[in-house]
């Protein structure tokens, strides 16, 4: 990024790229939002969790791959965290399943 957008890039856009870097996996939205609130980066709102929602979810910096649970887009999503979902049952994201069926 050059520096004109990362001055015009919200605050907590990079607390939250540093975070899922850091996890090394993709992360549900209230956790994210607890460990921005950690950093001192929250969003505030009366619910900072869905305020933190709200943001990702119109950001085109991240994309969700499970129900509440987000990744960096671009990045590709790591392979055990794919083999633990899928181990657990969850169901992934209503667009993954349209594409799955068309193959």
């Amino acid at each position: 990024m050059d520096s004109a957008a990362e001055r015009a890039a919200p605050p907590w856009r990079a607390a939250v790229v540093d975070t899922l870097t850091q996890a090394g996996e993709p992360m549900h939205y209230r956790d994210i939002a607890i460990a921005l609130t950690k950093l001192g980066q929250g969003l505030g709102g009366q619910d900072p969790g869905e305020t933190l929602l709200a943001a990702l979810s119109r950001d085109g910096d991240f994309r969700r791959v499970g129900r509440g649970i987000y990744w960096l887009r671009g990045q590709p999503v790591p392979s055990q965290w794919r083999s633990r979902a899928a181990a657990s049952g969850r169901t992934p994201p209503r667009a993954d399943r349209r594409r799955a069926a068309e193959e």
